[in-house]
């Protein structure tokens, strides 16, 4: 799977590589997508029911930090791959 995303002046850019993490918008509002993907190959998915896991972190705040961490962490690795990327352009 590539994660992309749209640039008004270069088109759908590539951001990601595969098996990057996709898709912690569930978790900041307005709870939408902001990037896409593409299966370059064979892909496996989990689904996670979006509102439930904010109603589990807000009834267990140590479990919503532990999970707000490690959201942190992906969209940091998602800057630093996106900034190369557009970079080496």
């Amino acid at each position: 799977m590539a994660i992309d995303t749209n640039l008004a002046d270069l088109g759908e850019v590539v951001v990601d590589r595969p098996g990057a993490a996709l898709g912690w918008s569930w978790l900041v509002p307005p709870y939408r997508w902001r990037f896409g993907a593409v299966a370059i190959e064979t892909t496996h998915t989990i689904e996670i029911d979006g509102a439930a896991a904010r109603e589990l972190c807000h009834s267990d705040p140590l479990l919503g930090f532990q999970l707000a961490l490690g959201v942190i962490h992906v969209v940091t690795e998602r800057l630093h791959a996106t900034r190369h990327r557009l970079a080496s352009r």
